[in-house]
C-alpha cells in the first residue's frame, strides 16, 4: 500500500470520481463525508484551509483509503499553540459522524497505514481531534483500536444524544404529564381512533 499526503485543494478537486466510490464501499459511508459536502465547505472558506488528507492506493493505484483531514491551530488559555487535525468539513456546518474511510475489502489494514502514515508525519501535527464520532457506525470502536495498536495516547468523552429512555408503558409515560396535558391525550387518542 502506499500512502500520499495532500495538501493542497487542487489534488484534492482531483480525487472527485474516486472519493465517493470509495466512501461506497466503506463503513463510513454519510452525507458529512462526500465529495460534494466537502467541497461546498470549501466554496464558502476558500483556500485558506491547510488540506493534510492521507490517501492510501493498492498496488494497482485504487484509491482504498482516505483520511480527510485539515490543519488547525487551536490556542490553549489563548497563547499556547497546539496544531491539531481535524475531519474536514467538521466546522461550523452541522457536520456529524468524524471517520477515516476504508474499503471494507481491507479495512483494517488500511486503517493501520493511515496510523502509520500519521507517526512518520507527526511533526506536522500536534494532536488529532474528532468530536462528534458516531457509536452506531462503528467507528468509536474501528478507530480506539487502531490508536491503541499505534500507541497513540487518547481521550474519549462519551455523549449520548438524540435519546431519551422511554417509561414502560403508555401509562407511565402518561402519568408524566399533568391533568390537563393527560385529558387532551385523550381526547386526541379519540379522535385517531374514532372511538
Amino acid at each position: 500500500m502506499k500512502t500520499h499526503i495532500i495538501t493542497n485543494w487542487r489534488e484534492f478537486s482531483s480525487l472527485e470520481d474516486e472519493w465517493n466510490d470509495l466512501l461506497t464501499a466503506s463503513e463510513s459511508d454519510t452525507i458529512f463525508l462526500t465529495w460534494e459536502w466537502i467541497q461546498a465547505w470549501h466554496d464558502v472558506v476558500g483556500d485558506d484551509i491547510k488540506l493534510f488528507v492521507i490517501t492510501v492506493r493498492d498496488d494497482h493505484e485504487r484509491l482504498i483509503g482516505i483520511a480527510p483531514f485539515y490543519q488547525y491551530t487551536i490556542r490553549l488559555l489563548g497563547r499556547i499553540k497546539f496544531k491539531a487535525l481535524r475531519i474536514l468539513a467538521d466546522h461550523a456546518t452541522g457536520f456529524e459522524y468524524a471517520d477515516w474511510i476504508a474499503h471494507t475489502d481491507c479495512q483494517q489494514s488500511v486503517l493501520i497505514t493511515i496510523a502509520d502514515e500519521l507517526m512518520r508525519s507527526s511533526r506536522g501535527w500536534d494532536l488529532i481531534w474528532m468530536p462528534k464520532m458516531s457509536g452506531w457506525s462503528g467507528a468509536y470502536e474501528r478507530l480506539t483500536e487502531i490508536f491503541s495498536k499505534a500507541g497513540f495516547l487518547y481521550h474519549c468523552r462519551h455523549t449520548d444524544f438524540a435519546a431519551r429512555t422511554l417509561p414502560d408503558s403508555i401509562q407511565s409515560f402518561e402519568d408524566g404529564f399533568s391533568a390537563k396535558r393527560r385529558q387532551q391525550l385523550r381526547r386526541n387518542r379519540r379522535k385517531l381512533t374514532n372511538t
